[in-house]
């Protein structure tokens, strides 16, 4: 998961910046998602308050606001003590205003008013894609159980003011249409209701559309109350959302939310899908439908779409999309050949596959594309249904009005882990038996498109046609309810609203009434429904009466009897505003500038309390202006920290740093500063170079459409031209085979191109643009052709300038296949070259344009310290060498990233012990190239946000000071600072604290390739699980359990969410086994297993870590044999192994080595054997190997175990196995040669080929390489044997143990008596038995209680002669006559 933070360049520190760019920023969209109750008045006045919201603006920019985590428990207000600023009711209306509560009292619309008469339609913003998931519609918490008897009284002439409280409270039945089959019937009663209804003529003969009155005045609510430390904005701003490109297609043309508000899917004009956590915004998936089609069609070459609105049918566990497209205005002209009777309206559809993770960032993918055809509708006339069965349907209303569905065909096939978890879990979402895995499919002849991404599987049936539609005019929208038979849906033209329902295949007509001017409807409850109009909203109950129009009660069985018709529950006015969109609780939000600061207004239609309130849940700061002349950033040029060229709004363009920027240092240096000023901002900055002379050159563009040239090293503005309509927007250096070779293309926002000659600063001519967005440009000697996003191309010849013809995408793709063309694809995905880099779509915002990209993990790796051991202090003069020059980037950096204020000790440590300046600027994070910069730099609310930004956060801060701690001479403090942020901030910062998240600590180190990073990453995760409790550690655990690779089938198990769940199981078996039952651990023992054994796996570096780490648990549970050979054969494989960022043969030989030293009799066990036993020769060998590296390295894990492995050694040597000897022959040679000289214990005497090998116990024993055999054993020390050696002659033997000071000499030649006795060893002195001599010495204490490692190289015989010898302990020297 490629990520980068994100840096801007802001003298506004406060968040200020964001909250200015909101206020100017064109809103076009608005959504809000979950709600939160909220005591008003009293206790049993609750409030259903949305949880958050996003709106995007015209520039494809989204912001993201949530309530604030201090206010999420249920608060009470009070409006006295606030200021009309904060949390206030305003006036819903220009009735009378009650002074000292500022409560307006919305008055209910009088019939001049109301929706009822036909109003003019407007042309004001039609806010698109408001909804929510159909399954969370019950969930509102409006009560409006009473409004039966509310309507009892009104017809009764009795106001609502006259009656009781106890009638105002008391129960009654409920008449509901389409209540659920359960309902008990009960006895019809008749009352006359000709009032607030919208009763069609069609349905009912008795009702008149214009005997309609208003409901009573509203009363005023009571006096709020508030606590005190309800002192800010009820809602914060969380961040500013940028696109991964700007330009055409790129805005949001609509949202939905999913995943109990935690996800929010975004749809661009472009095609471009992108799932973003509403927590933080980071991108959690994305995907391209494509913003042109190639229709197979022999009437038509290709189209250009328009993407316009999403549809959504959700589980808890994944999720069916539905994207719409329309086409583009202008692609009909575009045509080569236009169709014959074609369609006014055609509509693209594309069905996507969207899992829903319990987790973010635990997935590669989440949105798959499975199927995609055209049909002859509007996009805003499409909706998803899915029957009782499980049987999705699409159901569209075509060009002639008339209601059309398709079912998806699906195929057999298995369902996921997260499909059987959907099935048991709660039911407060549809009952979904997830055929959404097995949405992969193709269309079928029915499809006008086929998509070649789709996957294979399902496909679109036949178009069932419904009924026909009685609307006058075209369907501007459609909202859909489920029903226990069927559903229930609202279509509206510009002019009418319909109802009607659909029980299989039986429909019918509820309801028709003139309406205008209708921007958007949503259903609330169980026969509740919202509509917003131009200027106010309304709240509808459908109510059942008989065909006199008198209210009754029904058996929801029988629904033919009766009529269904709305009645008028609540109308409010609404301010004029930017944006609307109704709340899943069916009341309204809405943003608007007022007096320069953006803010969010939430208006509660809830009838009960008499009046429409209307409450400001966010307000911006006042905005504090920069000071007169002083110029603001407007684009960015990095070349490293030290070297950023910046453009400013005076026009000017200067040269500074990273730390001169963050600390708002004077840049007024005429040495860094261009000399003349361009009028206007600059808006771009590009890099050429002239590829005749070499010169490095700045090419730029100001507001005015000005292309303008300077010298990179002086900054002097060398030539300047207006020839553009819109700003510059990138420039193209050509180095190809062509006569324009030394000539830049300067490319403006709509694509016209300016052909500019470096080499004397000439501007030669310009190219017209398209009507279509510019894509690609290929060049080849004399010919230029662009491609345009509506699958055009135009071929120009660049020498005469004239333009020779247009042709379709497949043909310009024949002629460049064709020639030899140089491409330069201009929209395609941002790509990080070096660490630092501008933000590669600023939007034309001040916090986008003063952003800068910091790759991390790129910065990490370039250091080159990879290859030290993290969390140690390194030594030597090139490592200093590597560090020296970065040092200051380095701390610059962290200046950006550390939050100071916490902590007064930190604090000091940072800037006095290291360095570091203290800065506050906001910071952001760019995930698949979509980037979230955060509003706020409170010291405490960055770590607020989310467990994933606290996650990154802190990763990169540990990983960034133990990259200091490999500095030599690093101050011991660092340690300090290190400890400060693993397991300090949660008690500094409380209860909004969001600790790190461990999957996505799990998933930092299973995918970066930066040592230190993943040093962190593991840090972090243990401090996390040593935080938590005994039950939550068993929690989690149980989450994870079922997504062990164990419990997965092939090759399912290899997903990366299966990595990430060994990850947390294993750390968490490994420091708190006590805690997993025998199930659990033998589980996560045969993944561990599995996952070291598949040598295609991308995570065998996870099997390895884990299997090292708790090699004593596992080793209970699966065969830990198996899983050492496992180790060993990929300690010694020098064969490429399947991609990864780990060092698999690395990590392996660390892990060998720790089992040796950890586990060292199973350890050696296993190695002998293999030596003795292998599979195969090159086993052997591989054995072989791994014994010289543990030689070389843990030398004192083999002492003890000496005899042993040399045994084995000889014994493969076996002169009778010819084939086995000669292939390991050279390197059981090289392993007696590393033992020869690394154990003092051990000797070789060549001429004889004899092997002498001292043991702990004291016996030496004696082996002969020419058979491989064991000859005798010399048993003269009753302790431990400290070193051996042979005589030059080979006839000698002398042994000493250090533990008894004494030295014995043996004879080891050949005698006569060996002729007789083989094997056994030459007669000795006295008797035979006894060593033919013995030597006793004497040495100090400190000799005496040398380690065995210091014997290693402390102590050593050395020959004089045939039979002199001399003794080397420490510095001591005793000789000895043989």
């Amino acid at each position: 998961m490629a990520s980068l933070v994100s840096v801007t360049l802001s003298p506004q520190q406060d968040g200020s910046l964001i909250e200015s760019c909101a206020a100017q920023s064109k809103v076009t969209g608005l959504i809000s998602w979950s709600q939160r109750h909220i005591t008003v008045g009293h206790e049993s006045d609750n409030l259903p308050m949305p949880d958050g919201a996003a709106f995007h603006c015209q520039n494809g920019t989204l912001y993201l606001f949530r309530t604030r985590r201090s206010q999420r428990q249920d608060a009470i207000w009070d409006t006295t003590a606030y200021s009309s600023e904060l949390l206030q009711p305003s006036r819903a209306s220009s009735s009378s205003h009650h002074q000292g509560l500022g409560i307006g009292r919305a008055r209910s619309p009088s019939p001049a008013q109301s929706t009822f008469s036909r109003l003019q339609p407007s042309k004001s913003r039609i806010v698109s894609g408001v909804t929510t998931e159909q399954a969370e519609a019950p969930k509102t918490y409006v009560d409006y159980d009473d409004e039966p008897d509310k309507l009892k009284d009104l017809l009764k002439g009795k106001s609502r003011k006259d009656r009781s409280p106890m009638e105002s409270r008391s129960p009654i039945v409920e008449s509901t249409a389409g209540a659920s089959d359960t309902t008990p019937p009960t006895p019809r009663s008749k009352l006359s209701i000709k009032h607030r209804t919208l009763l069609s003529a069609t349905l009912s003969p008795a009702s008149s559309a214009g005997s309609l009155s208003s409901p009573d005045s509203p009363v005023l609510l009571p006096s709020l109350h508030h606590p005190d430390e309800l002192n800010h904005n009820f809602w914060a701003l969380i961040c500013h959302v940028f696109p991964p490109q700007s330009g055409v297609g790129q805005s949001i043309s609509d949202m939905k939310v999913i995943g109990d508000g935690r996800y929010l899917i975004c749809l661009r004009q472009c095609g471009r899908i992108e799932v973003l956590s509403t927590a933080d915004g980071w991108c959690i998936s994305s995907i391209d439908l494509g913003y042109v089609t190639n229709l197979e069609s022999s009437t038509t070459t290709s189209s250009s779409w328009i993407w316009k609105s999403l549809v959504v049918v959700s589980s808890e566990a994944s999720c069916v999309v539905v994207a719409t497209a329309a086409l583009e205005p202008s692609a009909s002209s575009l045509a080569t050949e236009p169709a014959d009777n074609e369609d006014e309206d055609q509509c693209r559809i594309a069905v996507l596959q969207c899992r829903v993770p319990h987790e973010a960032h635990c997935d590669d993918v989440l949105l798959d594309k499975t199927a995609e055809l055209t049909v002859s509708t509007r996009p805003e006339a499409v909706m998803l249904h899915q029957t009782n069965a499980g049987q999705l349907e699409l159901i569209y209303v075509s060009s002639g009005n008339r209601l059309v569905k398709r079912y998806f065909t699906e195929p057999e096939i298995q369902q996921s882990h997260a499909t059987e978890a959907a099935k048991t879990s709660s039911n407060v979402h549809l009952p979904v038996p997830n055929p959404f895995k097995s949405l992969m499919s193709t269309s079928t002849e029915n499809l006008a498109a086929q998509s070649l991404d789709c996957n294979e599987g399902a496909s679109f049936g036949e178009e069932t046609d419904i009924s026909s539609l009685p609307l006058d005019g075209s369907v501007q929208g459609i909202r859909m309810q489920t029903t226990a038979r069927g559903y229930r849906a609202l279509v509206w033209s510009h002019t009418q609203i319909l109802g009607f329902e659909c029980s299989g295949e039986d429909f019918q007509n509820l309801f028709i009434q003139p309406m205008n001017d209708i921007r958007d409807i949503q259903w609330n409850r169980t026969n509740t429904f919202t509509i917003v109009l131009k200027d106010h909203a309304e709240i509808y109950r459908l109510i059942n009466v008989d065909s006199d129009n008198d209210l009754v009660s029904v058996d929801s069985s029988d629904p033919k009897k009766h009529n269904v018709q709305p009645y008028l529950m609540h109308s409010s006015t609404l301010l004029p505003s930017d944006a609307y969109t109704i709340t899943p609780a069916g009341h309204v939000l809405s943003t608007r500038v007022k007096r320069g600061r953006r803010r969010l207004e939430y208006t509660s239609l809830d009838d009960s309390a008499g009046s429409a309130l209307s409450y400001t849940l966010w307000s911006a700061r006042d905005i504090k202006k920069n000071k007169d002349g002083v110029a603001r950033i407007t684009t960015t040029l990095p070349f490293e920290l030290e070297n950023l060229i910046l453009g400013y709004s005076d026009g000017h363009i200067r040269r500074s740093s990273l730390q001169d920027v963050t600390r708002d240092a004077d840049e007024g240096n005429p040495k860094n500063i261009s000399d003349l000023p361009l009028p206007g901002d600059v808006l771009s900055i590009h890099l050429a170079v002239n590829g005749r002379t070499g010169e490095r050159l700045l090419i730029g563009g100001a507001d005015d459409g000005g292309i303008a040239i300077w010298d990179l090293e002086s900054l002097r503005l060398l030539a300047r031209w207006t020839v553009f309509i819109n700003p510059l927007s990138r420039v193209l250096v050509l180095q190809t085979a062509s006569w324009l070779r030394g000539c830049v293309f300067c490319i403006s926002q709509d694509g016209t191109i300016a052909v500019i000659a470096l080499d004397e600063y000439q501007f030669l001519y310009l190219i017209p643009p398209s009507t279509s967005p510019l894509t690609k440009v290929c060049l080849n000697e004399s010919e230029l052709l662009l491609y345009y996003a509506d699958g055009r191309a135009r071929l120009w010849d660049t020498k005469t300038r004239e333009f020779w013809r247009s042709l379709t995408a497949p043909k310009a793709d024949e002629l460049v296949l064709a020639g030899e063309w140089s491409e330069s694809i201009l929209n395609g995905p941002f790509s990080q070259k070096r660490f630092i880099s501008a933000l590669p779509n600023s939007c034309r915002t001040a916090d986008g344009e003063s952003t800068l990209l910091l790759d991390m993990e790129m910065y990490l790796v370039e250091l080159g310290l990879n290859s030290v051991p993290p969390g140690t202090k390194a030594t030597g003069a090139s490592t200093i060498n590597i560090l020296s020059p970065k040092l200051d980037d380095l701390r610059t950096i962290l200046s950006v990233l550390l939050t100071s204020g916490l902590d007064g000790h930190i604090d000091r440590l940072c800037t006095e012990t290291l360095g570091v300046p203290r800065t506050s600027v906001p910071i952001g994070l760019s995930i698949r190239n979509v980037t979230a910069i955060y509003a706020d730099t409170d010291p405490k609310s960055v770590w607020s946000i989310s467990p994933e930004l606290s996650a990154f956060r802190a990763s990169t801060i540990v990983a960034l000071l133990q990259t200091l701690l490999q500095c030599e001479g690093a101050p011991s403090d660092l340690e300090t600072i290190v400890a400060f942020y693993t397991v300090a901030l949660g008690q500094l910062i409380g209860e909004s604290y969001q600790a790190p998240s461990l999957p996505l600590l799990a998933r930092i180190w299973l995918e970066t390739p930066a040592n230190a990073l993943r040093y962190a990453a593991h840090l972090l995760f243990e401090a996390g699980i040593a935080r938590l409790a005994d039950a939550d550690v068993i929690k989690l655990i149980d989450s994870w359990h079922s997504d062990l690779p164990s419990q997965q089938p092939e090759p399912r198990n290899q997903r990366l969410r299966n990595a990430i769940a060994l990850f947390i199981c294993g750390h968490v078996a490994v420091s708190r086994y006590a805690l997993l039952s025998t199930s659990h651990l033998t589980d996560i023992a045969k993944s561990v297993a599995l996952y070291l054994h598949d040598e295609t796996s991308p995570y065998r570096a996870l099997g390895i870590d884990i299997g090292s780490r708790g090699f004593a648990i596992w080793q209970q549970y699966v065969d830990v044999v198996q899983m050492l050979r496992a180790l060993f054969t990929l300690a010694t494989s020098s064969r490429k192994e399947t991609p990864s960022v780990h060092n698999v043969g690395q990590l392996a030989r660390s892990a060998v080595l720790q089992l040796a030293s950890t586990n060292t009799p199973l350890f050696m066990t296993t190695l002998s054997m293999d030596i003795l036993h292998p599979r195969n020769v090159q086993h052997r060998k591989s054995i072989m190997e791994l014994v010289i590296f543990l030689i070389r390295k843990k030398p004192l894990v083999l002492y003890s175990n000496l005899p042993r492995l040399v045994e084995a050694v000889v014994k493969s040597l076996d002169p009778n196995s010819t084939a086995s000897r000669e292939a390991v022959l050279d390197s059981a040679t090289e392993i007696l040669g590393h033992v020869v000289r690394s154990f003092p214990t051990v000797d070789f005497h060549m001429g004889s080929q004899r092997l002498a090998v001292g043991t702990s116990e004291g016996a030496v024993i004696m082996y002969d390489l020419k058979t491989a055999t064991r000859l005798y054993v010399l048993e003269g020390h009753k302790k431990r044997t400290t070193a051996c050696s042979f005589s030059p002659d080979g006839r000698r033997l002398v042994t000493m143990s250090l533990e008894e000071c004494v030295v014995l000499v043996w004879k080891v030649g050949s005698s006569f008596s060996s002729l007789f006795n083989p094997g056994a060893p030459p007669r000795q002195g006295h008797g035979g038995s006894e060593p033919f001599k013995t030597l006793s010495f004497a040495v100090d204490k400190d000799a005496a209680r040398m380690s065995i490692l210091e014997t290693f190289d402390l102590v050593r015989f050395e020959w004089t002669a045939e039979r002199s010898v001399k003794l080397h302990i420490r510095h001591t020297v005793f000789t000895f006559s043989t």
